[in-house]
């Protein structure tokens, strides 16, 4: 089951959320990451992982909060559920959904339903794609919906993972402007979306909880090949370190 003992995350800056997609990566970032983030690169911007590599991931973290994404919801939602619990019993202290692809009305319902599943200690953190124009729900309405929900925390990502940035598809200020929505409303906040250290003058100026990384700390720049570089990890968590965050709490 998930650790019931997670770290009030109340720190004054912003923290790091590294993924990995095997246990073998879990060693280059365990003591860098404030949370350690697993998912299947292959199976879309939020592919889930499989339970065995969570579990496999959580023992390796040694402690340290592990997020796991569950991909978008949809008409699946009883099989969401399930994963969830699956995901929960493998160790996952952190929840991430994409309700980008339903109306805000069952967003707020699946968020809920979500909510109810699984142990109050497990975080649940929605999240809305800043570059899909298929989106029924944008970043715009996610601190709303959360709110509504009664879940701990929203992320924006993107879903194209074609080499652009969130700050392609959203501007500085209307980043800015969602997360201090979210942060009035006491929600944690995340900022990913092919993000590298290049970016983090601009994520100074919208200070999310969490900065979340993948291909800018692999070695090749594939976010979907194995393999993580030490010394990215390091610059990034240096600079990321320096920046003062938004102050939500997960």
């Amino acid at each position: 089951m998930a650790d019931t003992t997670l770290p009030a995350f109340n720190l004054p800056f912003m923290r790091l959320l590294a993924t990995v997609i095997s246990a073998r990566e879990v060693a280059v970032v365990k003591d860098l990451a404030d949370v350690i983030d697993v998912k299947d690169p292959a199976k879309g911007p939020l592919g889930p992982p499989t339970s065995q590599t969570v579990a496999e991931v959580k023992k390796l973290a040694e402690g340290q909060p592990v997020s796991v994404a569950l991909g978008d919801a949809g008409a699946d939602i009883k099989e969401k559920l399930c994963l969830a619990e699956e995901m929960v019993f493998s160790g996952a202290d952190i929840l991430k959904i994409s309700v980008s692809f339903v109306s805000p009305k069952d967003a707020v319902a699946i968020l809920k339903m979500l909510r109810n599943k699984v142990p109050p200690s497990v975080k649940i953190v929605s999240a809305a794609y800043s570059d899909d124009k298929k989106a029924l729900i944008t970043p715009f309405d996610l601190p709303d919906i959360s709110k509504r929900a009664g879940i701990d925390g929203i992320l924006i990502d993107t879903c194209y993972k074609n080499g652009r940035s969130v700050f392609d598809s959203m501007s500085v200020a209307d980043l800015g402007a969602v997360m201090e929505k979210a942060r009035g409303l006491r929600l944690m906040t995340a900022l990913a979306g092919s993000i590298n250290i290049s970016h983090i003058k601009l994520a100074k100026d919208i200070r999310p909880d969490f900065l979340g990384v993948r291909s800018a700390i692999t070695k090749s720049g594939n976010r979907g090949e194995e393999g993580l570089d030490p010394v990215f990890v390091q610059l990034l968590k240096d600079e990321i370190s320096k920046i003062p965050a938004g102050a939500g709490s997960i």
